[in-house]
């Protein structure tokens, strides 16, 4: 995934990460408005999901 991730942001195509957290209940409300952004820009737009329990790492590093 690290280097997924750092491939996706320093691409010249825009990239929408998603951090977010499965016990999260606005953030389970927002993936579906999320979803429907990367369909309207299908290819032009980069998109990840970041799970902050299981990346922590990346969450420490771009808060």
């Amino acid at each position: 995934m690290k280097k997924k991730f750092r491939k996706s942001i320093g691409s010249e195509t825009p990239t929408l990460v998603y951090f977010f957290a499965s016990w999260c209940v606005p953030c389970k409300l927002m993936r579906p408005v999320l979803k429907e952004v990367v369909e309207e820009f299908h290819t032009g737009l980069n998109y990840l999901e970041i799970d902050v329990e299981l990346k922590k790492r990346i969450v420490k590093r771009y808060k």
